[in-house]
């Protein structure tokens, strides 16, 4: 089974859900988590990161490394980056918050249902189709694979 892992990010103020994805990895695969206020000044130019609109995630390597002949790999030639965009270690969604700002967006939009079921289905889709407008407009990096 798939599994996901809630992490808080270094200065407390955010929170972000990590997937691990294909059954493989776990929490001991992630180091950190950085927001887009706790990241500022982060060397972001390592082979154990994974940049992500001002997110970073930091990946133990080592362990990940231990894992490389499932990949298919040399340890060497594994990268964050790779692990990420392979989906064994990656947000939950398209962004780290999604599920919580998905929930609380949709939410809003479900008193809808109680009386007016018209207006709920185009309100529902019209926020589907904005959220994936904006995700790419906001550059994520799900959204550019």
């Amino acid at each position: 089974m798939c599994e996901s892992y809630i992490l808080e990010c270094q200065c407390g103020d955010k929170k972000g859900e990590i997937f691990f994805g294909k059954m493989l990895l776990n929490e001991s695969s992630v180091k950190q988590l950085f927001c887009p206020n706790c990241s500022k000044g982060y060397d972001d130019e390592q082979q154990d990161r994974v940049m992500d609109n001002g997110w970073v995630l930091e990946l133990n390597m080592d362990v990940i490394g231990s894992y490389s002949s499932t990949f298919g790999m040399d340890a060497d030639s594994i990268t964050a980056d790779w692990v990420f965009d392979s989906g064994y270690v990656t947000w939950v969604g398209i962004t780290p918050d999604e599920t919580e700002t998905r929930n609380r967006e949709r939410e809003k939009i479900q008193q809808l249902a109680k009386t007016d079921i018209l207006a709920y289905i185009n309100a529902m889709k019209e926020w589907g189709i904005g959220r994936e407008k904006r995700f790419s407009e906001e550059g994520w990096r799900k959204m550019k694979m």
